[in-house]
């Protein structure tokens, strides 16, 4: 990072002054030792003040790259919320979950951290790997089976050096399972088994991707994870300072990198204003390889609405969500920020029509923008079977009768209130709120 000349130096002058280069008797070796304990104190204070201004800095950081709407002040605020819950996510992933031999599946985005394009229905959990390890991964079903239920190996999960790029994905469902239900999968670099998973050089995480579309049919999987190419042996309580430099250099870094890499998609998305499109790549941000992406944004004034039209079509799962300007998604459990192929009204047409507006103007599929004059819109279409065909048009709200079929599906705002609550308690058990 930026300031690791400085604390290179700082290293090297403790060396130099703890141990000098003479041998030393009994007397100077005791207090060397004390001046050693001193020296690290000071050394360890040194690297706090160091992450500490790295921490300090990445506001203003952030707000100075190109593209970022200084002008929003709903952009700004929320953008300082952002670099918060990016610091948590590098701290869980760096610092607490970064032991190759002893991994452990985390969630990295639910209903009170969400990061690099997340939604209601995904469930991601992530593991730190060694590549040159052997790992069994199984999974066990709690009810009914999730949607879709991928597999993939990341170049890391965006620290410094590594990023957070797509190496390989899998669908889980295309390995043998057990008759309970479940599977039991095996990654490493040689083969192993039927239900193998080749690990890349480059492959240091291992995400579980997993679309709950219907809280009440569908439940994620209980996952596990263990390294079983090595015994099990019993760690050190603490980190050296090697390892815990390591750690909370990879934490920090985090927070640069997935803000560096997801303005890049904010500025695809925004590209198309008022609209959605294909996107050609979606392996650079982590996507899965099962996916076609559609990026675009809405910019409405209080006035105006984004009609969004779909052709149902035969696939495992699809969705499009609203995000906010930093590829953050709204409120899970709170907003109506998502429309799936499983909760989607169709029209007697054979089309979904999406509204996305500020109000709710009473149609089914509503995304509500959360009060957000600019965000961005995320479509997601997974193990599809036909070409999907996705349109849009920006109007008045006033004119909006004259954009939907006539006889596009309303609700009644009784009947929204209990869309609320379904997806509320949905999303809230779902995570054990």
């Amino acid at each position: 990072m930026a300031k690791k000349p400085l604390r290179t130096i700082l290293v090297v002058l403790c060396v130099v002054v703890l141990f000098g280069c003479e041998p030393a008797s009994d007397n100077e070796k005791q207090n060397q030792e004390q001046v050693s304990q001193q020296g690290q104190e000071e050394l360890f204070a040194a690297e706090w003040q160091m992450m500490s201004e790295e921490i300090a800095e990445l506001g203003p950081w952030l707000m100075s790259q190109p593209d970022v709407l200084r002008e929003d002040p709903q952009v700004v605020l929320d953008g300082y919320r952002y670099l918060s819950m990016l610091l948590y996510a590098g701290l869980k992933n760096h610092l607490l979950n970064a032991d190759t031999d002893r991994p452990k599946f985390i969630t990295n985005f639910d209903d009170l951290v969400g990061y690099t394009g997340d939604h209601r229905d995904g469930i991601y959990r992530t593991a730190n790997i060694d590549p040159n390890g052997t790992y069994r991964v199984v999974t066990r079903p709690q009810g009914g089976l999730p949607a879709t239920a991928t597999l993939q190996t990341m170049t890391g999960f965006w620290q410094p050096g590594l990023g957070g790029k797509t190496v390989l994905t899998k669908n889980l469902y295309d390995f043998s399972g057990s008759s309970d239900g479940s599977y039991e999968i095996i990654f490493s670099k040689e083969q192993q088994g039927v239900n193998h998973f080749p690990l890349d050089d480059i492959a240091t995480g291992i995400l579980m991707r997993e679309y709950t579309a219907d809280d009440e049919k569908q439940k994620p999987f209980a996952l596990t994870i263990e390294r079983i190419d090595q015994p099990l042996t019993v760690p050190k309580e603490s980190d050296s300072q090697q390892s815990l430099n390591k750690k909370i250099d990879n934490a920090v870094g985090m927070v640069k990198v997935v803000a560096t890499q997801f303005l890049n998609l904010t500025r695809i998305c925004r590209s198309e204003i008022n609209g959605i499109k294909l996107l050609e790549d979606a392996s650079a941000f982590g996507g899965s390889q099962e996916n076609k992406y559609y990026m675009g944004s809405w910019e409405l004034d209080d006035d105006e609405a984004l009609v969004i039209e779909v052709k149902p079509i035969e696939a495992a799962y699809w969705s499009i969500s609203g995000l906010n300007f930093w590829a953050q998604g709204l409120s899970h459990s709170d907003i109506p920020g998502e429309i799936n192929n499983y909760g989607a009204v169709v029209d007697p047409d054979n089309y979904v029509r999406i509204v996305v507006s500020h109000e709710d103007s009473g149609y089914a599929n509503w995304i509500s923008t959360g009060g957000l004059r600019v965000g961005l819109l995320l479509g997601r279409f997974n193990f599809i079977k036909e070409e999907e065909q996705v349109t849009y048009s920006k109007i008045n709200i006033q004119e909006i009768e004259e954009v939907m079929a006539s006889n596009s599906a309303k609700v009644t705002p009784e009947e929204r209130v209990r869309q609320l609550e379904k997806t509320r308690m949905g999303v809230l058990r779902r995570y054990n709120r």
